[in-house]
């Protein structure tokens, strides 16, 4: 059986801060979160299939630039965590406390980059 793992595409840092807000708009309370950036030439040499896919939560304007990884089985989930355990060895990785979440949202919908009603009702609730 196979299943997808949802990411989000971006090309800069500004892309990769809106991956991070439109992955916390989708979230179900205020976390302890880790980012890992994957370049996508990483992903397509390992031979994984990434395909465009519209997320059923979060804000509109960064809907676009969600992915998932498709077709995953035991083996290619195989291949994703090791990529990612490479990448964490390397410093790839970005933490967000709970705390630095709840700014981001609070600042970005006080800055109208969207609108509290676009976050997931959980999130929402807890700002």
């Amino acid at each position: 059986m196979a299943s997808e793992l949802s990411v989000w595409y971006a090309k800069d840092e500004q892309d990769l801060d809106d991956a991070r807000l439109a992955m916390l708009a989708a979230t179900n309370k205020p976390a302890t979160i880790d980012f890992v950036e994957i370049p996508l030439s990483v992903v397509q040499e390992a031979g994984l299939k990434v395909v465009e896919s519209l997320p059923t939560v979060g804000p509109e304007a960064l809907k676009s630039r969600h992915r998932d990884i498709a077709d995953l089985d035991l083996d290619s989930l195989q291949t994703v965590a090791k990529i990612i355990q490479r990448l964490l060895s390397e410093d790839k990785a970005k933490r967000l406390t709970a705390g630095q979440c709840k700014t981001m949202l609070k600042q970005a919908i006080a800055n109208n980059r969207f609108s509290a009603n676009e976050l997931a009702e959980g999130i929402s609730s807890k700002l």
